[in-house]
């Protein structure tokens, strides 16, 4: 009997929290002397309980249990709410994408309806126009996927590095970033789809304007951003 009025109380405690959308995120600890069980425990994890703790109890216990239980949750929440971000710009992407889509088809249609012996050179030029833009859409795509996660994980870098170097340009800052997670020029050239050479001169202009000395190690400077 004891036993049943104890469930019954734990139920409607816990459940009255954990029903009600004001105060369900709250991390719920319990704390008794008795129905210690196994299953007992199990009893409570099934209705919200995330700690438990047996009496008596030390403060310090106490005090660390529940630090523990709000970095949890904070880990939780920020968790969650990176994959909504995440979700965000997926479906930022997936609109972009059917525009992009959209013209392509539009530029081919508009190919085929050519005349291939009378305007070859224009088949020509649109074919080398759709390719450029193909070209310039998958960078773009590439460098916003890279770019949210990379704020993300160095949410300061570029204001740091602006106060300093307040006359970078955006490419600049960009070649900056992938540079800061020391990226082979092989590595930049794919996910901003350019050749690599072009990232060796690129980096070798930004060493200039950075007042880097031939000793100096370009990855090593921007890490202190």
């Amino acid at each position: 009997m004891k036993y049943a009025r104890n469930k019954w109380f734990r139920n409607i405690k816990t459940n009255k929290i954990k029903s009600n959308k004001e105060t369900r995120e709250i991390q719920v600890i319990m704390m008794t002397g008795y129905m210690t069980e196994q299953e007992h425990l199990l009893d409570v994890y099934r209705i919200g309980v995330i700690d438990f703790i047996k009496k008596p109890f030390d403060n310090l216990e106490v005090i660390a249990r529940v630090n523990s239980a709000v970095k949890l949750a904070s880990y939780f929440k920020d968790a969650i709410e990176r994959k909504m971000r995440e979700l965000l710009h997926i479906a930022i992407r997936l609109d972009e994408s059917k525009v992009v889509l959209k013209e392509t088809m539009d530029t081919i249609e508009s190919i085929q309806a050519l005349n291939p012996i009378h305007d070859n050179q224009k088949i020509q030029t649109s074919l080398a126009n759709l390719r450029c833009t193909l070209a310039n859409n998958i960078a773009d795509t590439n460098w916003k996927e890279f770019n949210n996660h990379f704020i993300e994980v160095h949410p300061d870098f570029y204001q740091n590095l602006y106060i300093i170097h307040i006359d970078l340009i955006p490419a600049e800052l960009r070649l900056c970033a992938l540079l800061r997670l020391n990226l082979s020029s092989k590595d930049i050239s794919a996910i901003i789809h350019s050749k690599p050479d072009s990232i060796k001169v690129a980096r070798n202009r930004l060493r200039k304007k950075l007042h880097l000395s031939e000793e100096a190690n370009l990855t090593t400077y921007l890490v202190k951003f």
